[in-house]
């Protein structure tokens, strides 16, 4: 564990969104206290930005494993993502 020290010592910074990057990591909503006891507005407004996002770039998605099948499914479902485009 490094404890004197900062992620700007140790080389790491947080690039500005126009930088040059390899994609976008965005995590799928599942939380409750973040999205309510309904999500799936929140979902179908995800799915939105994920067709945005790869019109010019790769998109990773981060979600917990037990998430992760019905993340592909909602998308697939609710949007004009195909099943080829998620692996």
């Amino acid at each position: 564990m490094i404890i004197n020290s900062t992620p700007k010592i140790d080389g790491f910074s947080m690039p500005a969104e126009y930088d040059v990057h390899i994609g976008t990591l965005m995590i799928w909503p599942t939380r409750p206290g973040s999205w309510g006891k309904d999500n799936t507005a929140a979902r179908k407004a995800f799915c939105k930005i994920f067709e945005g996002i790869l019109q010019s770039e790769s998109l990773f998605l981060v979600a917990d494993i037990k998430d992760i099948d019905e993340a592909k499914e909602f998308i697939i479902s609710n949007s004009s993502i195909s099943s080829d485009m998620i692996e």
